[in-house]
């Protein structure tokens, strides 16, 4: 099976996907990359129902649109960090 999907960095925070995480590292702002992964470093033998059959290899075509520096929670207000949650 064969998933083409075009996402966002915040999607890729969204998204259990070992594969996404290794490619987004890899990429630079404006990049697009394919990304063809085996279910082990997606979402393995359960799936994301009723989507993503379980066992399935996904093509995703990612998009690396920008990128910020990371949150330092110590410098959260309390509002902040509930919106986090």
């Amino acid at each position: 099976m064969a998933l083409y999907l075009r996402a966002s960095l915040v999607s890729v925070f969204m998204c259990l996907c070992v594969a996404w995480d290794i490619a987004v590292t890899l990429m630079e702002v404006g990049e697009v990359a394919r990304v063809k992964t085996s279910a082990r470093f997606a979402y393995g033998e359960f799936g994301k129902p009723p989507s993503i059959p379980g066992n399935a290899a996904l093509t995703y075509e990612l998009e690396l649109l920008e990128v910020h520096p990371p949150l330092l929670l110590i410098e959260l207000t309390e509002e902040e960090l509930v919106e986090l949650v």
